[in-house]
């Protein structure tokens, strides 16, 4: 039978299924998924994802998923975006396990009951949603969801697993298969994870407890199988070279870019929370006085410094989504963490799901915007099948391409020779395709 609290979780993460899937129909595909979206096989997928990973990626598994899942652009399939709706539900899932090991309260109060928990569980998905600079290319937008989310969803379950003391015969035989593949999925990640395994395994070793060794070397085995892939090389060849020193600009606007309005949303949440309940300052100042609970952003602080090892060129404002996870877990323990009576958390309650419909409407109209243009272009592009087609040119504002909150979009271009152009013209069966001004 499942615990109060479990039942408190549950019933959020059902509440976030339906606009999550809804989110995710209504992203269109855009830039590299209209290249893969080739109809693939699983033979032509496997054989598109070693020719990638030998010309230009060493990101094997996450590049047959997405040649595999993509499926014809034509008629996207639903599949994956009920995989993906269950990927961000598990990444909230998985989060709040983890963090339940980290007590933010007094012993034996820990336990919070199914309204408390669902607010909890709320506010998590919430903050997750509204911390990172581009939610849609990261977890809507199929090339970027299987590349980031569903990488951190991986890294997520190893932690887990890991940390689980008991060695059931669910670690023992799940952990490793698990630990290889997550570490092939996105390289600095895997770094991160793997100094974590090697720190628990040092831990566990002078408290006499069960170590996770072969999870430890099986996640190496999987974070060199990508990182010494052939791609690397060849994609590394054809940037500028570049030093720390021109890094380092580059890995502070990605820090910067980790700051910014969509905190006000989890924000506003928590200082209801501190006003609501009587002795409510005085618990957030105590939970943010101990010091487990900052051992998250010291985790984001040293996953963005493994960036200096990349070149300048590659460090994208989406290449910190996994930090903004790990500040996503900071303030749910701070929330988690707050003073509580029967009237603060009904009244929290009905903030949170308030927070969550204005979310809603704050994303619905963008995707639907996104959702016309490429259904636009889709049919029109079907009635021109076999010419050089010409689509209205249509752009976000000023912009071709944005990537911003719920929004990932790009134009097509005028230049009927330009990459993108090219991709479109071949997953739709035209000889060729440009835009022109209404």
């Amino acid at each position: 039978m499942l615990s109060s609290t479990a039942r408190g979780r549950l019933l959020a993460l059902l509440l976030l299924s339906v606009p999550l899937f809804l989110a995710n129909r209504a992203m269109p595909l855009f830039a590299d998924d209209v290249c893969r979206a080739i109809g693939a096989g699983p033979l032509e997928a496997l054989g598109e994802a070693a020719r990638e990973y030998g010309q230009w990626t060493g990101r094997f598994l996450v590049t047959f998923a997405t040649y595999l899942l993509l499926g014809d652009a034509r008629a996207p399939s639903p599949v994956f975006d009920v995989l993906n709706t269950l990927a961000f539900l598990g990444l909230v899932a998985l989060l709040a396990a983890a963090l339940d090991r980290v007590r933010v309260r007094g012993r034996g109060s820990e336990a919070p009951g199914a309204l408390p928990a669902f607010t909890e569980t709320l506010f998590l998905a919430l903050a997750l949603w509204w911390l990172p600079w581009s939610i849609g290319e990261t977890a809507l937008w199929t090339t970027g969801s299987i590349g980031y989310l569903w990488a951190v969803v991986a890294e997520l379950a190893v932690v887990v697993l890991a940390l689980r003391r008991d060695g059931d015969a669910l670690v023992r035989w799940l952990l490793p298969p698990l630990a290889l593949v997550a570490g092939s999925l996105y390289e600095p990640l895997s770094i991160a994870v793997c100094l974590f395994l090697a720190g628990l395994c040092a831990l566990r070793w002078r408290r006499g407890g069960p170590m996770p060794l072969v999870a430890l070397v099986a996640h190496a085995i999987g974070l060199l199988s990508t990182v010494l892939a052939p791609g690397n090389f060849v994609r590394a060849a054809s940037l500028p070279p570049s030093d720390p020193f021109d890094r380092l600009p580059a890995v502070l606007d990605l820090a910067g870019r980790l700051f910014d309005l969509g905190w006000l949303v989890p924000l506003a949440l928590l200082a209801l929370s501190a006003l609501v309940a009587p002795g409510g300052r005085r618990a957030g100042l105590a939970v943010l006085g101990r010091p487990a609970v900052w051992l998250l952003p010291l985790a984001a602080l040293l996953y963005l410094l493994l960036h200096l090892a990349l070149p300048a060129p590659t460090i994208a404002p989406r290449l910190g989504f996994p930090a903004s996870v790990a500040l996503a877990g900071f303030l749910f323990l701070v929330f988690r963490g707050r003073a509580r009576d029967g009237r603060s958390e009904r009244w929290l309650a009905g903030a949170t799901v308030l927070a969550l419909a204005g979310t809603i409407g704050f994303a619905a109209p963008r995707l639907a915007t996104l959702s016309a243009i490429s259904a636009e272009w889709q049919a029109k592009a079907i009635g021109q099948e076999g010419t050089d087609a010409v689509l209205p040119e249509r752009l976000l504002g000023t912009s071709r391409i944005r990537a911003r909150g719920p929004v990932l979009f790009v134009g097509l271009e005028r230049d009927p020779a330009k990459g993108y152009n090219a991709c479109f013209a071949k997953a739709y069966g035209l000889s060729s395709v440009r835009v022109v001004p209404d």
